[in-house]
């Protein structure tokens, strides 16, 4: 005899097939959940990289453009310095080469007057020339080139012993000319070496 199911067993077979159901789609969804919520964290993560990524070569480029900004203030000033030098440089062998030209005249005027006896040559005037010079000397020595600074001092002192040749007592005109002719070819050894420092005449050949 068949027996019938009890209503109680029927209902629990149902409820325990809606749990399972409901279940199912609740560990589902949770799994879809979870997948989203890591897919979102690891495309966060991505932004972030390619956003430190782009921070980091916006920082590089901006690093190199300020050192090539760096470099290129440094070398225009390095270039203005050097042409403020030289014409430091230029103004110094100018004046040195003016004033001892100018003292080297009053020298040959001096020695021709001297030598007459008579008064007839008027030299050039004199006064300030010796404290021009050697502010002209100094200036080359600050200045100059060490190529120039010798030739410079050779013709300072050779214009100062001529100088002293005039004044002495006992007057000698062969002395007094072997003075100038030194101090023609000093000045003229000097004009060269500046010549060269300023690369108007090429260097002499090393022998």
């Amino acid at each position: 005899m068949d027996v019938a199911t009890p209503l109680w067993v029927t209902l629990l077979v149902a409820a325990v097939g809606v749990a399972g159901t409901l279940l199912a789609a609740l560990t589902s969804s949770a799994l879809t959940a979870r997948r989203e919520a890591r897919r979102a964290r690891e495309e966060v993560e991505r932004e972030q990289a390619r956003a430190r990524e782009a921070v980091a070569a916006e920082a590089g480029r901006s690093r190199e453009a300020l050192a090539r900004e760096v470099e290129r203030v440094r070398e225009s000033t390095g270039r203005e310095a050097a042409l403020r030098t030289l014409e430091e440089r230029r103004a110094a062998y100018a004046g040195f080469l003016t004033t001892a030209s100018r003292w080297q005249r009053y020298a040959e005027q001096k020695r021709d007057q001297r030598a007459a006896r008579s008064g007839g040559v008027v030299p050039l005037d004199a006064t300030g020339l010796e404290d021009e010079v050697d502010r002209a000397l100094a200036a080359v020595q600050l200045a100059g080139a060490p190529t120039t600074q010798e030739p410079a001092r050779a013709a300072y002192d050779a214009l100062v012993l001529t100088m002293m040749n005039l004044e002495a007592s006992h007057f000698s005109v062969n002395r007094v000319d072997e003075g100038c002719e030194q101090v023609a070819r000093a000045i003229g050894d000097y004009l060269a070496a500046v010549r060269v420092d300023l690369g108007v005449d090429p260097p002499p050949e090393a022998t």
